[in-house]
């Protein structure tokens, strides 16, 4: 009884072993017979744009005066117009012609007709290459016109991608996004970098492995990742202001660049912060050096000069070691540890009341200030604007303020100068935070950059 158990149990089992090898002989039919083709037209390459249409990431906006918000950032969606060389049959040059002829002016962003068919002709001589493409963000009439042509081996597929309405507003501050080595677009400069975890959604990657897609179930995968939209501080038609000023100053002066922030000093808002030459972020790529991605705002140190003596004033008054009422004897020049400082113009005033070393930018009045209140008390005020340490704005790549060797020097001439802004290097962003403290009644506030976020 037993051994017929035995036996039968057997054969269940060697049915089923020949079950599942008709299965994937069946598979392997189907794969290498019936679609070898497609597959082997799209195995020319290992990636091929397949979720395209599923990038997604959160949006950023700005205000105006009356709180209506603007986007920044967001992402719009489109389609791309791709070919596969091997199935191009007939005059390419005509082809691309009629393919032309079909997209809409505006897709086209001044792409003339010869250009567009040398372009198509060069990625269609690819033969190897199943898939190429040729131009992309085209509008849905474009997408339309199109597949209407119906000609083999020409095809669109939908895209998504991130878009900046404000072309070069903002640009140093928003940033944008490409792609690392792992093909995922990702928040590459800006506040599109500093909030790329917060704003990315589920799915990073907008490639797919084929083979993935076809052999497994991996595409079918649905994230539930929520992402954030970023609601900044930033006041749109301050920005514009800002900016214009910016450019118009730089035309004047012939000046390589030109930068400028505004700030609330009751709560540390940025209102506007920009620099010149800007970029457009919807074609970041089309600038001669990379350099211009930098905020010199954040990223770069100066000598901050005559900027300084507002608030070596402050200290002194705050201090109580000179009041408004002061005066003191300018001799335009004078000698600390064997080193000599004058005036811009090196000219004495004599004798004139405090007020005159922010009227005339005194060198010798600022050093005046610093003897009456002593190097140690003026240190401690420095420490307290924040001067020894990065400020916190959510900004990549902030710059380390350049301040050791004045804090720690036991030579007076070093405090002199810095009392004029000399001898230490600091960023703008942090001397800005300095100045507000003075129009805030001497209270310090963090930076206060984003409002907060919305989750969708």
């Amino acid at each position: 009884m037993s051994a017929n158990i035995h036996s039968f149990r057997i054969k269940i089992l060697g049915a089923f072993f020949c079950l599942c090898l008709v299965l994937i002989v069946y598979r392997l039919y189907q794969v290498q017979i019936v679609s070898g083709q497609e597959f082997r037209h799209q195995a020319g390459t290992q990636y091929v744009r397949t979720s395209t249409a599923e990038y997604d990431r959160g949006s950023i906006y700005i205000k105006d005066n009356l709180g209506t918000k603007f986007p920044a950032a967001s992402v719009q969606s489109g389609y791309i117009l791709a070919i596969h060389p091997s199935e191009l049959t007939g005059d390419i040059n005509n082809i691309a012609n009629k393919v032309y002829e079909a997209i809409e002016v505006d897709d086209l962003e001044g792409l003339t007709e010869p250009d567009f068919v040398s372009k198509f002709a060069d990625h269609a001589a690819r033969i190897d290459d199943s898939y190429e493409e040729v131009i992309d963000q085209l509008s849905d009439a474009s997408a339309e016109a199109i597949s209407k042509l119906d000609i083999d081996g020409v095809n669109v597929y939908q895209q998504r991608w991130r878009h900046y309405p404000g072309g070069e507003l903002l640009s140093h501050v928003i940033g944008f996004t490409s792609y690392n080595d792992e093909d995922e677009r990702v928040g590459t400069y800006g506040l599109e970098r500093t909030y790329d975890k917060e704003l990315r959604r589920g799915n990073s990657s907008i490639f797919t492995n084929f083979f993935a897609e076809a052999f497994t179930t991996a595409k079918d995968v649905v994230s539930d990742n929520l992402s954030a939209d970023l609601y900044l501080t930033i006041d749109r038609s301050v920005q514009i202001e800002l900016e214009k000023t910016l450019e118009d100053t730089m035309a004047q002066w012939q000046t390589k660049s030109t930068a400028g922030i505004v700030m609330d000093p009751k709560t540390g808002a940025i209102i506007a912060m920009a620099s010149t030459p800007a970029f457009d972020l919807n074609h970041f790529s089309d600038v001669e050096s990379s350099a211009i991605y930098v905020n010199p705002l954040v990223e770069n140190v100066y000598e901050m000069g005559s900027i300084m003596k507002p608030l070596t004033m402050a200290y002194a008054l705050d201090s109580g070691a000179v009041t408004k009422d002061t005066t003191y004897n300018d001799t335009g020049k004078l000698t600390v540890d064997k080193s000599t400082i004058s005036n811009y113009d090196g000219g004495a005033r004599g004798v004139v009341p405090i007020q005159q070393i922010l009227n005339q930018s005194l060198n010798v009045g600022t050093a005046f200030l610093l003897n009456q209140m002593g190097s140690e008390k003026f240190k401690q005020y420095f420490i307290k604007s924040g001067f020894d340490s990065q400020t916190g704005i959510d900004l990549p790549n902030e710059a380390n303020p350049l301040t050791d060797s004045l804090l720690s020097s036991p030579r007076q001439i070093e405090y002199v100068t810095a009392s004029f802004g000399q001898c230490f290097a600091i960023s703008p962003i942090a001397m800005t935070r300095a100045l507000a403290i003075i129009a805030n009644n001497g209270a310090y506030q963090a930076l206060l950059w984003s409002s907060g976020f919305s989750m969708n």
